[in-house]
């Protein structure tokens, strides 16, 4: 009777386990299917970004000011707006020259065309990599918002300079300045 009782009691055990296992995995499947339904669409890069030929200057005399530097409608081959190009300017690593960024945004402001860093005046050996076209190129057809890695939010996540964090914020935050400011004065509802 006890053999008896101790292997129905190792096929229960068994059979436990494979059900733990099989939970774990339809679990771990959902839990992914979850994640790239809600953070997928960040993690890819805009296919569909439109083609400017040409940029417009638009006085800003009644923008909020500070951080916004400058303003410019961007068109395509048709005559059509298509994006904006916003400078900003943040603080990063050097306490007393801001870093001026120009991003372009599309007019749907759901994406970052690209950037441009058009002044700085950071750390010689790590601050100053922000210019570079290595990091520009990693905001390059992101959807909006950006944040950097190992930042909490829900947008594209973009990789940092090391040895240059407070550079690469003041990067990002120029963008998000650049992103808020398309969405609250020129969005049309």
């Amino acid at each position: 009777m006890y053999r008896i009782q101790k292997r129905r009691r190792r096929v229960i055990d068994i059979i436990a386990a494979l059900g733990m296992v099989v939970l774990s995995f339809v679990m771990i499947g959902g839990i992914a299917a979850v994640r790239d339904r809600v953070w997928g669409v960040y993690e890819q890069p805009v296919e569909d970004l439109p083609a400017i030929v040409s940029t417009v200057p638009v006085s800003i005399e009644n923008s909020p000011g500070e951080p916004i530097v400058a303003l410019s409608y961007c068109y395509n081959e048709a005559g059509t707006l298509v994006a904006y190009q916003v400078e900003t300017k943040e603080m990063g690593y050097n306490p007393e020259v801001p870093i001026v960024i120009a991003s372009t945004i599309t007019a749907d402001n759901r994406a970052l065309i690209g950037i441009e860093v058009l002044s700085q005046k950071e750390s010689e050996y790590y601050g100053a990599r922000i210019a570079k076209k290595e990091f520009t190129d990693r905001f390059a057809g992101r959807y909006l918002p950006v944040y950097l890695t190992g930042t909490a939010g829900r947008g594209a996540h973009v990789d940092g300079i090391a040895g240059a964090t407070a550079s690469s914020k003041a990067v990002v935050a120029a963008i998000e300045d650049a992103r808020t400011f398309v969405e609250q004065y020129l969005m049309k509802d």
